[in-house]
């Protein structure tokens, strides 16, 4: 967690940027302006602490989670037991929603693949320092005293899950429908008792190797079905543009200059429609594969954002890819 403390100004800044997320702002189209006028204090003076924006927002996040997690650490360490330390975390999300709710919104901006996420995560590794929520449920599993003494590895496994089922609890409990309020309602007691069921967890007993890796390949089995249908729909949005492409932009005469959507459409069709049998018809190897390399390198992520962009164009100039034939 951030161990240096903060001027007034630089508290003001980061409080400025909490309050006007919690406004509704879009942190994105935040401008230095904006958040000096909320803050109450010059630009000048801002950028005598600050070197741009984004070095506003990112270190606002990571401070204000932290303080955060500090909070809520002080009062789990006057519990007992890991049932009363996960319900005492839970009933504090629940009480001060508001607070939970900014928490949750800026911790997942932690992670986003942004500017501000890439922000966050290369000044925790210039700080050497790590995730807040994680590094608080970490600390949780430790002050259990296990015996044997739990791994670094298993420490992390376990704190990471507890996060996930934590985070969306939290979402249900600030989402405004009745159903996500049922939802939450039913599963206040869930997360610590969840747990320890699933890991064979108990005070005086570590979870044993074996839950951990039917837990882990249970995990990594989701993980690989969400990837599956993620590659499968970016990939199948694909074969319909080329194919558009393919008929669009084919030249109309050999005089014609070749455009590049149709040198695309004829370079790329065959080659993704092949990835798109594979992930329909082939074994598991194969399709594990196919999604390892088009998950590489945020490959495919650059791909659905570029068939957004492309959409998006395509609907400001009147033109439905779906009328193509």
């Amino acid at each position: 967690m951030n161990k240096e403390t903060p001027t007034v100004k630089e508290k003001a800044i980061y409080q400025a940027v909490v309050d006007l997320f919690m406004e509704g702002a879009d942190l994105s189209g935040l401008t230095v302006s904006e958040i000096t006028a909320k803050a109450g204090i010059g630009k000048g003076t801002a950028y005598g602490y600050f070197s741009d924006k984004e070095d506003m927002i990112a270190r606002s996040i990571c401070y204000n989670v932290d303080q955060y997690c500090h909070w809520i650490y002080q009062g789990i360490t006057e519990q007992k037991t890991l049932y009363e330390k996960i319900d005492f975390l839970l009933g504090k999300m629940e009480k001060e929603i508001s607070k939970a709710d900014c928490l949750m919104r800026l911790a997942n901006t932690m992670s986003m693949d942004s500017v501000i996420g890439k922000r966050i995560r290369q000044q925790e590794v210039e700080n050497n320092s790590k995730n807040p929520p994680l590094e608080l449920l970490e600390a949780v599993f430790e002050a259990e005293h296990f015996t044997p003494p739990l791994s670094e590895e298993m420490l992390q496994f376990l704190a990471r899950n507890a996060l996930s089922r934590i985070f969306c609890y939290g979402m249900m409990l600030s989402n405004n429908s009745v159903r996500a309020q049922k939802m939450a309602a039913a599963q206040k007691m869930a997360p610590a008792q969840k747990m320890a069921a699933d890991f064979q967890l108990t005070p005086d007993k570590p979870p044993s190797a074996a839950a951990l890796h039917a837990k882990r390949i249970q995990t990594e089995a989701q993980q690989l079905r969400e990837n599956e249908r993620l590659c499968f729909s970016v990939l199948s949005d694909y074969a319909h543009v080329l194919r558009d492409w393919k008929v669009q932009y084919a030249p109309q005469s050999p005089d014609e200059p070749v455009h590049a959507r149709f040198v695309e459409a004829c370079r790329n069709l065959d080659r993704t429609e092949y990835y798109l049998d594979i992930l329909c018809a082939g074994d598991s190897h194969e399709r594990a594969e196919v999604i390892q390399q088009q998950m590489a390198d945020e490959k495919l992520d650059r791909l659905r954002r570029r068939l957004e962009k492309i959409h998006k164009e395509e609907l400001e100039d009147g033109y439905d890819t779906a009328d193509v034939a």
